[in-house]
């Protein structure tokens, strides 16, 4: 092949000339519109302007709470045909004035512990026990923990 002898249109020096003076106008409007565009007077325009910034708080841990297995009882109390039960608070009644023997067990062959007042007043805190033809009650004194024991129950009625 022969190489072409024709002139050539546009030298290599005139295309990067055209290529610079292109760059150059991209670039000097790039910043006219960018910074100086109508609504946008530049930084030093307005110096009380506010800057609007969205924040978006980091997203945090929920607390997680686990179940635990909690043991549960069941308590079951007696409840006599007159009322008396566990937790009942009660009064002795009904000894003519001579008092309710308190023993330290159920029925009338233990020991006394101590003889009950007229209208002196207890808790149950245990029973019932049926012993000697009586239904068995053990009490604790209202005012002194110490003074406590076995009595009968026909002999005390729940105070209300």
């Amino acid at each position: 092949m022969e190489p072409d002898d024709s002139p050539r249109v546009f030298s290599v020096s005139s295309c990067l000339t055209i290529i610079v003076f292109g760059m150059m106008i991209f670039i000097g409007l790039f910043f006219y519109f960018a910074v100086r565009a109508p609504g946008n007077s530049g930084p030093a325009a307005d110096e009380n302007a506010r800057a609007l910034m969205t924040v978006i708080p980091a997203p945090t841990l929920t607390p997680t709470v686990f179940a635990t297995k909690v043991p549960q009882t069941l308590e079951i109390h007696y409840v006599s045909e007159d009322g008396l039960s566990v937790g009942t608070i009660v009064e002795v009644y009904g000894t003519e004035g001579t008092g309710l023997s308190v023993r330290p067990q159920p029925g009338t062959g233990g020991y006394l512990n101590f003889l009950a007042r007229e209208g002196e007043r207890f808790q149950i805190i245990d029973g019932p026990d049926s012993r000697n033809n009586y239904m068995w009650w053990k009490l604790e004194s209202v005012d002194d923990p110490e003074r406590n024991g076995w009595a009968a129950s026909d002999f005390l009625r729940a105070v209300k």
